[in-house]
């Protein structure tokens, strides 16, 4: 009986089949294995084994039949596409749409809960602040790829871990807390190679979070979920029902949980956002061009026109990020995803377009100087800065290939080569003592990137290679890594106007205050109370029509906010007998 795998390729006696490692195993009875290319018995057979106990690689396999996706042998999966790590829908979240392609105008798949587990395949990048994740999972009893939002997603891993004694005992040389070393151990699982050292940072967690959470130092995107967002004083404004702008572009104050979160460690424990801790300095004998391609590819950065001509010579975005690497001492990967980050996936920030009023012909891809100040936009300050004269960074940047090596330059001599030396410490400045000095504000940068790093290296590569990471541990850390806060809906749940109907409240109305009184007189029975919301997406009750008995009356109005959260009003009215 032939059973179905995948892009019409078939294969014999698929329970006998099995997969680990790359390889096809087979075992029971020794018989002949044929993958065929349709299911008729006269299709041509393609690949054909005979008493083996092992065949040839998949990447073998994928070349004489062109796999491009999964091959499903009924119990079996067969990874045709590597699995980058594992992934689940974080608790609390619902009705998540899994989409046929990256974007919202496409069709729906099916809609996931809390808890669900799948496959990440791919990491597809397609805006400044948040990614999509290609998955695979089974759907309708069969092995489905689709699209699931980025924000909905929580990295992890699950490949099995045998106990090492030599592998524990080197995590507890290096000093690693117990809510490390689970995660590193699903790494090492996956990759035994890799080495981990913990580097100690001499900072109580508590300290280094509240000056991450300063107003203006963590930012996030403004269109995020409400729980991403700080309500705290100077962030918010109750009154006007908006949050404050902190950079351009409406980038907003990320609030506590957000920075707890992405500030954590150990939620980079898993196999790709562990490159946040990779060393960013440049070694020649691990990056090469064909690395930076596959961190750049899907970029405006693959295949472009853009002039990069320099000293007699002319580069691509590959090249070039090479010849900055090697003047710089910073990874031309590094170089690349920060790119990406400052410019986009598709290249549209202005910073690189050449064509700023007043500011023609200057290009800052690494958004170097660049904030608001003032009436100027950040990529106008951050241009200002590439037309000043300074020949140890090769400004002005007046060309693409001046600013894409003297921005290098910068990056190494300011950051990767005096400590800040992975994209982890890039944000979080643990070491200045200032907790000032760090390259980016949004608060996901060193999530994100990281995602985007570890695309840099081949399978291969990093089965075969000792890569090293450098993660820190804080003094009295939490027991667990921080969760991802999950919640959304307007926090907004204060009262713009409050009234009784021909009676004066005292104190006079303030959307601060929470209690009133008033006095009527003997012969008034009953009062009609008003009220409304400072944001239309809050709901009051408590308002109408109060009968009055002698004495005081206790009216009780309440503001429930989208989010869930209850703010509470009080008015005292007293009838006298």
């Amino acid at each position: 009986m032939l059973m179905y795998i995948s892009c019409q390729i078939y294969a014999r006696r698929w329970n006998n089949l099995k997969y680990f490692n790359d390889g096809f195993f087979f075992h029971k009875r020794d018989v002949y294995r044929h993958i065929k290319k349709s299911v008729a018995t006269a299709a041509a057979i393609v690949l054909c084994f005979q008493g083996v106990s092992a065949v040839p690689g998949l990447s073998a396999l994928m070349g004489i039949c062109g796999i491009t996706d999964r091959v499903n042998l009924g119990p079996e999966t067969v990874y045709a596409e590597p699995v980058i790590a594992k992934g689940q829908i974080p608790a609390g979240d619902t009705n998540v749409r899994i989409r046929t392609e990256s974007n919202t105008n496409c069709d729906i798949i099916t809609k996931k809960n809390g808890g669900f587990t799948f496959d990440i395949l791919q990491v597809v990048k397609t805006s400044d602040t948040y990614d999509w994740y290609k998955i695979g999972f089974n759907h309708e009893g069969s092995y489905t790829t689709g699209y699931i939002f980025g924000e909905y997603v929580q990295v992890l891993n699950d490949y099995n871990y045998e106990e090492n004694t030599d592998f524990e005992a080197y995590l507890n040389k290096q000093g690693f807390p117990e809510s490390y070393k689970a995660g590193l151990r699903q790494i090492h699982a996956q990759y035994p190679k890799w080495n981990f050292v913990a580097r100690k940072i001499s900072v109580d967690w508590n300290t280094f979070i509240n000056n991450e959470n300063v107003n203006g130092r963590s930012l996030v995107s403004g269109s995020s979920i409400s729980s991403w967002k700080s309500i705290d004083a100077g962030c918010y404004d109750w009154e006007t029902d908006t949050y404050v702008a902190k950079d351009s572009g409406n980038w907003v104050q990320a609030s506590k949980e957000l920075v707890e979160y992405c500030a954590d460690p150990r939620n980079y424990l898993n196999t790709t956002n562990i490159f946040a801790f990779e060393s960013l300095a440049y070694d020649s004998n691990t990056h090469n061009e064909s690395g930076v391609n596959n961190v750049i590819s899907g970029s405006f950065m693959a295949n472009s026109s853009h002039d990069l001509s320099y000293n007699n010579q002319v580069y691509n975005y590959a090249s070039a990020l090479i010849v900055a690497a090697n003047q710089s001492g910073v990874s031309p990967y590094h170089l690349a995803t920060r790119i990406l980050q400052e410019q986009g996936i598709n290249g549209t920030g202005n910073s690189i377009s050449g064509n700023v009023s007043g500011l023609n012909g200057l290009y800052n891809y690494y958004n170097i100087g660049a904030y608001k100040s003032g009436d100027l936009s950040a990529v106008e300050v951050g241009l200002k800065y590439a037309a000043l004269e300074d020949s140890n960074t090769l400004r002005p940047w007046n060309t693409r290939m001046r600013a894409l090596i003297g921005g290098a330059i910068f990056v190494g001599k300011a950051y990767i080569n005096v400590g800040q030396n992975t994209i982890y410490y890039e944000k979080f400045d643990v070491f200045s003592g200032s907790y000032y000095h760090q390259y980016m504000t949004n608060i996901q940068a060193a999530l994100s990137e990281s995602a985007k790093a570890a695309t840099a290296y081949t399978e291969e590569f990093k089965r075969d290679n000792a890569i090293t990471f450098y993660i820190p541990v804080f003094n009295n850390m939490p027991s667990a890594a921080c969760s991802k806060p999950t919640g959304d809906g307007n926090p907004n749940n204060y009262l713009a106007g409050l009234s009784v109907n021909g009676i004066s409240l005292t104190p006079s109305f303030n959307m601060y205050n929470s209690e009133y009184g008033a006095v009527v007189a003997s012969s008034v029975s009953s009062v009609t109370v008003g009220a409304n919301a400072v944001s239309g997406k809050a709901s009051v009750s408590g308002t109408g029509t109060y009968n009055l008995k002698y004495g005081t009356n206790v009216i009780n109005i309440k503001v429930t906010a989208q989010n869930g959260k209850v703010r509470n009003y009080t008015v005292n009215i007293a009838r006298p007998n």
